[in-house]
């Protein structure tokens, strides 16, 4: 079996065999239980990644839970405070918005609604929630360039994460804090801070007198939203005008070949905002090719209708 870096070390394996440590994990256990001991003579405490679960907790120590909840829950369920700050929720080195807005990520996605739907006590008995000392936002620098990329990737992203580890879940309503955030916005970039847009930029668009009160067919270019295998929400909003968008047969071609399909009929107006679809592109974005969304649409009574279509990543 091949031998991991620390079997190679002779004084690793020397400390294990000094304080009888069958393994490494044990030898992780017992440093960090050492380390525990330390700090508490020194009137400090020990917090440490996730990773300290593995081999056994120091008695004092709380824990980072970034590999999603289930090790601060398990840090709990053993009487020790946790910190939550779960990849899936708080590391803001993820991209906020599905199509390029001119930054760079890690990877991943992270929206200002997926932030604002952080429970840190998520699975955790209200009887031991105490044990939870709160939520924290990461942004680590591998790709943050000057103080500007900080700022977008952080704001408004970090307000989200603030009134979510403050309220309870069941008072949050993320319409009512978009509404709110829309004039701390502009209190942020007033105060000079790069921030974000609270409404993702908009993929494509429609405009009056694109239409008719007859079926044709309408391309935008949405080759900048796509770029993963897997699913996509993609929503027509109704903004203004006197008709409402009708649609139908929806397709993604790439070089003019449907990748993605649906023939669902809806519409957007003023009666129904948000005409909603999920289609699934089955292999990742081909850099080489044209990506287009295509489909029949019509004015209902004419062609005064504008509106915004958003495509992002979906778990549906």
């Amino acid at each position: 079996m091949p031998q991991g870096p620390l079997e190679r070390v002779p004084q690793v394996q020397a400390r294990m065999k000094q304080n009888g440590l069958k393994d490494e994990r044990e030898l992780q256990s017992w440093f960090v239980r050492h380390f525990d001991q330390h700090l508490a003579k020194k009137g400090r405490r020990l917090i440490g990644w996730d990773e300290i679960l593995e081999g056994g907790l120091a008695p004092g120590a709380a824990v980072m839970s970034w590999r999603g909840l289930k090790g601060g829950q398990e840090a709990v369920a053993m009487g020790h405070d946790v910190v939550m700050t779960p990849t899936d929720y708080c590391y803001f080195d993820y991209g906020q918005f599905s199509g390029a807005d001119g930054y760079e990520y890690i990877g991943g996605l992270l929206s200002l609604k997926k932030v604002y739907a952080f429970d840190p006590c998520a699975g955790i008995p209200a009887y031991r929630e105490s044990h939870v000392l709160g939520g924290q936002a990461n942004l680590w620098t591998e790709y943050v360039w000057a103080q500007k990329d900080a700022e977008w990737k952080l704001f408004p992203r970090v307000c989200a994460l603030a009134e979510a580890v403050w309220s309870p879940p069941g008072k949050r309503d993320f319409a009512a804090f978009t509404e709110r955030l829309k004039v701390h916005h502009d209190r942020l970039l007033r105060l000079g801070i790069n921030a974000a847009p609270v409404e993702p930029p908009f993929s494509a668009q429609w405009k009056s007198g694109e239409m008719s009160n007859d079926w044709s067919v309408k391309t935008w270019d949405i080759g900048n939203w796509l770029d993963q295998a897997g699913a996509y929400e993609i929503r027509f909003t109704y903004t203004h005008g006197a008709h409402r968008l009708d649609m139908r047969k929806l397709r993604i071609t790439a070089d003019g070949a449907v990748v993605a399909s649906e023939d669902k009929a809806n519409f957007t107006g003023s009666a129904n905002a948000v005409a909603e679809y999920v289609m699934r592109l089955p292999a990742p974005r081909d850099p080489a090719k044209k990506y287009l969304l295509q489909a029949e649409i019509r004015g209902d009574g004419g062609g005064d209708s504008n509106g915004r279509i958003d495509i992002e990543r979906s778990d549906k």
